[in-house]
């Protein structure tokens, strides 16, 4: 890992996309035998999340945390009195789902121990698919409701068409 003098890492907060592109770029120097999906972070080994929070000052710098560090079972995420998930969530500015979609072991067909480049590379196509040109500029793009097709009354005019409604 490359440490960096306090006063090299920035001051201002990140937005979330800044926050998961640093990450992508945290796994890709990651060693493979550091990461495991089995905790947040433990004996030098842990999650993506919990091993920034540990070993990367920019992501102190920017407000993550881990509590219970030295306690294996006990260890968890914390960022603005968030713990856990719903830290990880709010930290990079997405939900739940998403959070655990591109961290969470189920994603990785339960394995434990996906390479960090595989999960590298998910964080970047999340980010490709929810970029400025995808969501016109908006932070993370959420697809409204699909459109509901509502049929007219029966009429002796063969020829109706369907009337769609934007619900």
């Amino acid at each position: 890992m490359e440490y960096r003098v306090p006063r090299e890492i920035p001051t201002t907060l990140a937005s979330g996309r800044e926050r998961l592109s640093h990450l992508a770029e945290f796994l890709d120097r990651l060693a493979p035998e550091k990461l495991s999906l089995t905790r947040w972070y433990g004996d030098g080994i842990g999650c993506a999340v919990g091993l920034a929070a540990a070993l990367d000052p920019w992501f102190k710098a920017q407000g993550v945390r881990l509590a219970d560090k030295d306690d294996l079972k006990q260890c968890r995420p914390v960022y603005q009195g968030k713990t856990d998930w719903r830290a990880v969530a709010s930290f990079f500015q997405i939900g739940v789902d998403e959070a655990a979609h591109l961290l969470g072991r189920q994603s990785y067909a339960k394995q434990a121990r996906p390479h960090p480049s595989r999960m590298a590379a998910r964080i970047r196509a999340y980010l490709a698919c929810t970029g400025p040109e995808a969501g016109q500029g908006q932070e993370k793009v959420t697809p409204g409701p699909a459109p509901r097709v509502v049929l007219p009354p029966p009429s002796t005019d063969a020829g109706a068409d369907k009337i769609v409604l934007h619900a």
